[in-house]
């Protein structure tokens, strides 16, 4: 639930389209806007409404777009205003992230309660937190990415050595007698899409855990 506040208060570039317009007031939806500009352009480094089309286009063009009159910069079927600038999303955004943006500026552009929560948000840049791996090139990269099958740092190139470190997948154990009378002992374990990648050569150190590893690559 969200409810309008009397004032219509908001930062340039971040406000959400809604309060551009005049048509509503500060609410939880319209933080929720504000901050997923703000970490997209962190994390980008491009702004999801100004693209090419708008950097390099009259300035009206800018304010059309802030106030949701054109497609956002990723948008899956409207190249309008793609760029040519950011990082590769691929890079520097996990696909649960890249999913949550596209639903807060693409159908949230004009459905402010279909845009994700903070709670949303908040799980989702933990998740993405759980995947970083620190690029370890000699020549002192130092960067830290997503994890990727290749293990290859994207800043600098250098692959990691294969037994650096180890992806873990999360699993949920649940008693059988609340699982149904036909449940087995594999059933306890409830596989959910969370992952962590670990240090290897850390996580080796804590004998009693050490041989429960698997790596799902």
């Amino acid at each position: 639930m969200s409810r309008d506040a009397n004032k219509k208060v908001y930062t340039p570039d971040y406000g959400a389209p809604e309060i551009l317009r005049g048509e509503t007031g500060i609410n939880s939806l319209t933080d929720s806007w504000s901050f997923a500009v703000i970490a997209f352009q962190l994390l980008t480094t491009v702004h999801p409404f100004k693209g090419d089309m708008v950097e390099n286009g009259p300035p009206e063009l800018e304010n059309e777009a802030l106030i949701g009159q054109l497609p956002w910069i990723d948008h899956p079927n409207d190249e309008r205003n793609r760029t040519s600038n950011g990082l590769p999303r691929e890079q520097v955004l996990t696909k649960r992230l890249r999913d949550c943006f596209e639903r807060c500026f693409n159908v949230g552009l004009s459905h402010s309660d279909e845009r994700p929560s903070m709670a949303e948000w908040a799980e989702a840049l933990e998740a993405a937190c759980m995947l970083l791996a620190k690029c370890e090139a000699t020549d002192g990269c130092g960067h830290s990415y997503i994890f990727n099958t290749q293990r290859k740092c994207p800043f600098c190139g250098h692959i990691q050595p294969e037994k650096r470190s180890v992806l873990l997948r999360h699993y949920v154990f649940a008693p059988k007698a609340d699982l149904g009378e036909d449940a087995t002992d594999k059933d306890q374990w409830l596989r959910t899409n969370e992952l962590q990648l670990v240090d290897w050569g850390k996580f080796c150190g804590n004998t009693k855990f050490s041989s429960r590893v698997v790596n799902i690559f």
